[in-house]
C-alpha cells in the first residue's frame, strides 16, 4: 500500500523508512511472528491467543511485483475514501505511544523491515488472514472476514475485484 499516508501521520515511520513508496504491512501473533524457531509451545500460544499481537512493516523499495516476483498478488484499486478507510483500519491495530506515534520493537523478518507494537488478540479464529479481510471490508470491499483463515481464502474472496482504477 502507499507509504505516504501513514508516514504523514506517524513521524517515526517517516524517520525509519524515509524514501519508500510502499509498505507491506502484516499483523500476527507476537511470539510466532518473531520466532526464529517454531516450536509446539509457540504454536499453542498462538492458537490460544496467549502471546499478544505485533505488526510487521516492510519498506518495499520498488513496485511490489518487482520485489516479490514469485508471490501471488492482487492489485486493488482504492478510491481516496477507501484508502483513508484502510489506513484508519490499520491504525486501529497499532499500539501507539503516549505521543501518538508507532512503537518500534526491533528488526523485522527481511529487507528493510521492523516490528511494531500492535493491538488485538490473535488466535485460531482471528488470524493474520482474518485481520487482512477485516481491513479490506473496512475499506469498503465486499468481503466477509469470518473464516478467512488462510491466505488463499482471502485471495479467493478478492479474485473478481477489478485491478484497474476508473475515475471516481
Amino acid at each position: 500500500m502507499p507509504a505516504a499516508p501513514l508516514q504523514q501521520q506517524f513521524p517515526a515511520l517517516k524517520s525509519r523508512f524515509p524514501n519508500t513508496p510502499n509498505f507491506e504491512i502484516g499483523w500476527g501473533d507476537k511470539g510466532f511472528y518473531q520466532a526464529s524457531d517454531i516450536t509446539a509451545g509457540i504454536v499453542l500460544k498462538a492458537v490460544f491467543g496467549l502471546s499478544g499481537s505485533i505488526m510487521h512493516i516492510f519498506a518495499v523499495p520498488n513496485t511490489p511485483r518487482a520485489y516479490f516476483p514469485e508471490n501471488q498478488m492482487k492489485q486493488l484499486c482504492l478510491s481516496n475514501t477507501q484508502l483513508e478507510q484502510l489506513n484508519s483500519a490499520i491504525i486501529d491495530s497499532m499500539a501507539l505511544s503516549a505521543s501518538h506515534d508507532v512503537q518500534a520493537l526491533g528488526k523485522g523478518l527481511y529487507g528493510d523491515s521492523e516490528f511494531f507494537a500492535a493491538q488485538g488478540a490473535y488466535h485460531v479464529l482471528n488470524t493474520c488472514n482474518t485481520w487482512t479481510a477485516q481491513r479490506l471490508k473496512r475499506a469498503g470491499f465486499a468481503i466477509q472476514p469470518r473464516f478467512k483463515l488462510s491466505a488463499s481464502s482471502v485471495m479467493d474472496a478478492i479474485a473478481d475485484l477489478p485491478e484497474h482504477c476508473t475515475s471516481e
